[in-house]
């Protein structure tokens, strides 16, 4: 069994039946969520202001409450497990509002009316910082998620409006960016990372560069990727993307969901693995000593 609620996963050790007949494994998943930012949207072009909405983003609250613990923090699109890819140097962003209000007031926010919402002069138009958070439909965590960043940046002035749509209009309104900010994620392999189809602006119309992110150098960094064969050199590079991904901060990356896998003990040699759908099938073989009884 895969795919299991958090809080159903939670439970079940609670029950003798499904500890005798069952084991549990929580694999890493090569997989990512994180909170899409319209960085062509004029409320988001500075970025002093998208790190400050990173510093309302209490991951670590997120993976505690939400995801009951099955989850490790993102800092990036790169799985910790390409360790020689993997940019260990880049600390996330930390929730912190002082941090956040400070951010906001580099950026030229602050509450000029006195009516609780900031504002700003932008393109010479004064503009209140709201803007819609944009979840798909049925989905209660990724709605959990948003209200607690709508709690959190209340706190500082800003007015987030949790918005759900059906999924088939969610997938729509992204490719069309249509939107402020959304939950999404994407899964990755151990194959080298290719960055083109999310991060590239050729892939901005057309392609899966929703946010709007990018620009020469990092075009030229992800083509570089691309063509380099030699690991170290590719490492190199890929270390200064992430680097300039994480400043730029048109994505918050927020963790990397863990498998939640029940096995059953008449299966031996049941390996866990980061690969979908998080075990290793060649390695399974039936028992024939073991007996299934039922489970409560």
């Amino acid at each position: 069994m895969r795919g299991i609620k958090s809080k159903d996963f939670q439970d079940l050790p609670k029950s003798k039946k499904f500890t005798q007949n069952f084991v549990t494994h929580t694999p890493n998943q090569m997989a990512y969520t994180y909170l899409g930012l319209n960085v062509r949207k004029p409320i988001f072009s500075d970025k002093r202001t998208r790190q400050a909405l990173a510093h309302l983003v209490d991951v670590d609250k997120m993976i505690d409450v939400i995801v009951l613990g099955y989850a490790v923090r993102a800092i990036g699109p790169i799985d910790p497990v390409k360790k020689k890819q993997f940019n260990s140097d880049i600390k996330p962003y930390e929730f912190d509002i002082e941090k956040a209000k400070q951010l906001l007031t580099e950026a030229g926010w602050k509450d000029s009316d006195n009516d609780g919402i900031l504002d700003n002069v932008i393109n010479g138009n004064k503009v209140k910082f709201e803007f819609t958070y944009l979840y798909n439909q049925g989905n209660d965590l990724r709605k959990a998620v948003g209200l607690l960043l709508q709690e959190e940046a209340r706190k500082v002035g800003i007015t987030v409006n949790v918005i759900s749509q059906d999924w088939s209009i969610f997938l729509e309104s992204t490719k069309q960016h249509d939107f402020d900010m959304y939950y999404g994620a994407w899964i990755s392999t151990p194959i080298p990372s290719d960055h083109k189809q999310i991060y590239h602006t050729a892939s901005y119309n057309g392609g899966s560069n929703y946010t709007g992110f990018g620009n020469d150098e990092t075009d030229a960094l992800i083509d570089a990727i691309r063509l380099e064969l030699d690991e170290d050199k590719r490492a190199i590079l890929n270390k200064k993307f992430q680097e300039i991904l994480h400043d730029e901060c048109s994505y918050i990356f927020l963790y990397h969901p863990k498998e939640k896998i029940a096995v059953h003990n008449r299966f031996t040699n049941a390996e866990p693995s980061v690969m979908r759908p998080g075990y290793r099938l060649s390695g399974f073989s039936i028992s024939n000593t073991q007996q299934p009884s039922a489970v409560n």
